[in-house]
């Protein structure tokens, strides 16, 4: 049995990457440098592939109360430019859960 496919293409219907993922998947989202792929799944977690489809991690969570990641479905997942005052743009990684929770990171391997 198949599991769902991510997969992503330019505007003219280039297909410029696909893997078949074994879990139900609820969010899609690329990282600014391209590199890897952010896959948000139904039960909560985000899983991290490389630009060769392989996997590479799961994003920690920590905002969630312990015990119950894998079981909050994410609200949404968002990467921004985030700028200070004169300081050069650094990326940032929003993670929103439907229990009103908000993970925000430097990148998809921040810590704590």
């Amino acid at each position: 049995e198949k599991g769902p496919c991510g997969s992503s293409g330019t505007v003219d219907g280039q297909r410029l990457w696909g893997k078949e993922i074994k879990t139900p998947l609820a969010f899609v989202e690329w990282p600014p440098d391209g590199k890897s792929i952010l896959f948000g799944t139904l039960n909560g977690e985000v899983h991290v592939y490389d630009n060769e489809g392989s996997f590479s991690h799961r994003v920690p969570i920590y905002c969630l109360d312990e015990g119950s990641e894998g079981s909050v479905p994410i609200a949404a997942i968002h990467w921004f430019e985030l700028q200070r005052y004169g300081e050069a743009t650094q990326p940032a990684l929003c993670i929103a859960f439907e229990n009103g929770r908000v993970q925000i990171m430097r990148s998809d391997t921040d810590d704590k």
